[in-house]
């Protein structure tokens, strides 16, 4: 606990007020949470964040209460442990502030579970995997694995453990990119994840890669321009379209389609808590009697919808995942831990606008990479 709190205040200098102090388990480990914030210039209460830091810690060593006492300002060291980077205008700078603790004392977490201290590479492996969005127990997990398995002199090797973390990741990642089995292949997702247009990218490569003979089917009435969206689309591949919104309208349309060799069907966003739309769309899709069902996964929204959205629309019962807006995103972990707890293979992956180039089979090894490196386009 007194480590902790001397880095709390290395990094947030000696203005630092120590709100509370306690230890929580995560992924097996006791970790010391620290709430912690900036003294503020006369009369505001300061502003507090919390963080969790993983620490060493006896899990049944009592908390240090906080005591309430007036702050005299200091000026702060000269070259503190970790510097914070300067904030952009649009920045909090108490969230920058605390992004340096979290790097700090990531490169101490786990370091006496196994009586060997993480080396300052395996830290920032550590690190780098929780901005990436994977989750804590996880990425705890994975590191613990690599710090187990490599000796001393690989553990600091940057090189080293770049590539025992990517086969670690690529282990975790289900992947099920068989060609489109089915005839009738619907699209499901929150609303702003890419569905539209990852309906007209699998048209795109069904038509001119494939051979086949495709029809869409939109049932987007709900969302200004929906429609006519895909029908872009539609008239650029010559591709015939019908829209369904009842069910009576999806035996027409499928009726209308029965010579084609692949109908893709595009729905609406529906929301973690709109269960009319959700109710209805399972309609549809029960009359369309869909052979596959895919849950599309924007990696640009928040960890928070993707998981809503995904558990909510388990009740369509989807057979594929496929990832989406992937040059969007700073990371990819939660959409890769969603999928993997819903049970899905990654059928594709999606990262960029352009149809039908934007697009392609899911491959375990890219995306492990791009969990390690986020910024590149997909390859």
């Amino acid at each position: 606990m007194p480590e902790a709190m001397a880095a709390v205040k290395a990094a947030l200098g000696n203005q630092a007020v120590i709100v509370r102090a306690g230890n929580v388990a995560i992924g097996g480990s006791t970790l010391v949470e620290i709430k912690a914030g900036m003294a503020a210039k006369p009369s505001p209460a300061p502003t507090t964040e919390s963080f969790v830091a993983g620490w060493n810690q006896p899990a049944k060593q009592a908390a240090t209460p906080a005591r309430s006492r007036p702050i005299t300002p200091q000026p702060k060291p000269a070259a503190p442990a970790i510097a914070p980077a300067a904030a952009p205008a649009h920045q909090d700078p108490v969230a920058v502030e605390l992004a340096a603790i979290r790097r700090l004392l990531g490169r101490t977490m786990l370091g006496g579970s196994a009586g060997v201290g993480l080396s300052i590479p395996l830290g920032d492996l550590l690190t780098s995997l929780l901005d990436a969005g994977m989750p804590a127990a996880q990425a705890d997990e994975l590191v613990g694995h690599i710090r187990d398995e490599l000796s001393p002199a690989e553990l600091s090797d940057p090189a080293t453990l770049r590539l025992a973390a990517a086969r670690r990741i690529e282990s975790t990642i289900t992947v099920d990119a068989s060609p489109l089995s089915g005839r009738v292949v619907a699209l499901v997702g929150p609303s702003g994840c890419g569905k539209t247009t990852s309906a007209a990218k699998l048209a795109a490569l069904a038509k001119y890669r494939k051979g086949k003979s495709v029809a869409l089917i939109s049932c987007d009435s709900s969302r200004l321009g929906g429609t006519e969206h895909l029908a872009l689309y539609a008239a650029a591949m010559d591709i015939p379209i019908a829209t369904a919104v009842s069910v009576a309208e999806m035996e027409s349309a499928l009726a209308q389609f029965q010579d084609r060799d692949l109908i893709i069907i595009d729905t609406p966003g529906c929301g973690p808590r709109d269960a009319a739309s959700i109710a209805h769309l399972a309609r549809l899709l029960q009359a369309a009697s869909c052979d596959e069902v895919h849950l599309v996964l924007a990696a640009s929204l928040s960890d928070w919808s993707t998981r809503a959205a995904a558990q909510t629309l388990a009740l369509l019962s989807p057979t594929r995942a496929i990832l989406t807006k992937l040059d969007e995103a700073g990371g990819i972990g939660h959409v890769l831990a969603v999928a993997k707890a819903s049970h899905l293979g990654i059928a594709y992956t999606c990262a960029g606008p352009n149809v039908p180039d934007n697009i392609e089979a899911a491959s375990a090894a890219r995306l492990a990479r791009r969990m390690l490196d986020p910024t590149p386009a997909m390859d």
